[in-house]
């Protein structure tokens, strides 16, 4: 919010979570089905949005492989490991 805040920029943040059984199924080692799950709350959060989203952030660095598969759901994708690691970069290649 405060990055939107200091580009003039207005946002609504809604936090959705996937759901205990789709974490279950990381735990089991199911990795087709966990990002099976991660795909179904995505589109189900896009759904429920009136206007739809414009992004969904995909918070936990082991949500990354579903991130392609969340694409062309309607709203642009972006995952916490590669995100925040493009923003580090672009930091660092900044000059001081």
């Amino acid at each position: 919010r405060s990055t939107a805040q200091r580009s003039g920029r207005a946002v609504e943040i809604r936090s959705r979570t996937c759901g205990p059984e789709v974490w279950a199924r990381f735990e089991a080692g199911d990795a087709a089905g966990y990002r099976d799950g991660i795909v179904a709350a995505v589109r189900a959060a896009l759904r429920d949005e009136p206007a739809g989203a414009p992004a969904v952030v995909l918070s936990q660095v082991s949500m990354a492989d579903a991130a392609p598969d969340c694409e062309g759901l309607g709203a642009k994708v972006f995952c916490a490991l590669p995100s925040g690691l493009e923003a580090a970069l672009a930091r660092l290649a900044r000059p001081s």
